[in-house]
């Protein structure tokens, strides 16, 4: 009798132990899936919806836990080209990706040395200037970091000088620098800056300089040509007067009358045009001097020597190691 109740006991404790503990662990973490990376190299570098809190240093035996749903993975290998894939995670499951990585012996498309290296995309803006990266708050005056492919916009915020944007185009496996400042590149006089054109020129927009150099010629012309029509119709004008005062016949006079008028309405009519003419070189004049002396959208470039001071930061994510996110640079002049 006690051998039997020792054995039943001994065997409840065992199925105690016996029970699967992924059983358990998966029904309490059903809400969530799984993402497990097989490749035929190991460390593998996985960012998920193209999210800075996002980023993973996969081995062949570890998986990533990821909500249900539609996810973006951007995966780098080193020796390869980068490639991405979209796949829907469900919950309480491990959504397998199988990739052959063929490797090379040196990829010019890989992003993997610029991963490692913590940034593939450095800005330089004025100091005091929030940062921001599509919308998020990266750093302040300076920022480096690595971005993925494609359209991105760069702003900086400054509590005087106002804002500053720009969309960049980024290739992930090369490097970008960026630079845009709300001080003049090369500051004018005070009456330099008044000359048409002189502003364009000065911060390098050939183009509207040249528009604008275009525009004013054209009216000048315009009040030239005007000008000596108008000196010719009125050498005429004044001798069809004095041939109508002279005249004693009846069909000279209205000969000459006729003429008269006709001459008058064409120097009213140059008149006109010069004042025309005129206003359109004022509005050309006007608008583009103020366009040029006002700060660009965009800021400055300015091509100043930088010295670039990395240091590097490695923060954790989910248990895996976070890269290029945390990497900051100092300037010197």
């Amino acid at each position: 009798m006690n051998l039997r109740l020792l054995t039943l006991s001994c065997l409840l404790i065992f199925s105690v132990f016996l029970v699967p503990k992924n059983g358990f662990s998966q029904d309490a973490n059903a809400e969530f899936g799984y993402f497990k990376l097989i490749t035929n190299v190991s460390n593998n570098f996985v960012i998920v919806d193209n999210k800075s809190d996002q980023v993973f240093e996969l081995s062949k035996i570890d998986s990533i836990k990821l909500e249900p749903g539609k996810h973006h993975f951007f995966i780098i290998v080193k020796d390869a080209p980068d490639f991405e894939t979209e796949l829907t995670i469900e919950p309480g499951s491990t959504k397998k990706y199988y990739r052959n990585i063929v490797s090379f012996s040196k990829s010019s498309k890989s992003s993997y040395d610029r991963f490692k290296a913590g940034y593939n995309f450095t800005f330089i803006t004025d100091p005091n200037s929030i940062i921001y990266i599509n919308d998020e708050r990266v750093g302040m005056g300076d920022y480096s970091g690595f971005l993925l492919n494609g359209e991105n916009s760069v702003k900086a915020v400054h509590p005087e000088f106002g804002e500053l944007k720009k969309s960049v185009t980024i290739t992930s496996y090369e490097n970008s620098f960026l630079q845009r400042y709300n001080t003049k590149p090369k500051l004018l006089s005070s009456g330099l800056k008044w000359l048409p054109s002189v502003a364009y020129f000065a911060k390098g927009e050939k183009t509207k300089g040249a528009i604008t150099l275009a525009g004013l010629g054209a009216t000048f012309s315009g009040i030239i040509l005007q000008r000596n029509n108008f000196n010719d119709n009125k050498l005429k004008f004044d001798e069809a007067t004095r041939n109508y005062n002279n005249s004693t016949d009846v069909f000279d006079v209205k000969k000459y009358r006729e003429e008269v008028v006709k001459y008058q309405d064409a120097m009213d009519s140059n008149n006109k045009n010069i004042t025309l003419f005129a206003i359109a070189g004022a509005l050309v004049y006007g608008a583009s001097t103020l366009d040029g002396i006002r700060k660009p959208r965009q800021g400055y470039n300015v091509s100043d020597t930088i010295n670039i001071k990395p240091t590097f930061a490695q923060l954790p994510t989910n248990g895996t190691n976070h890269y290029g996110f945390g990497f900051k640079m100092s300037l010197t002049r």
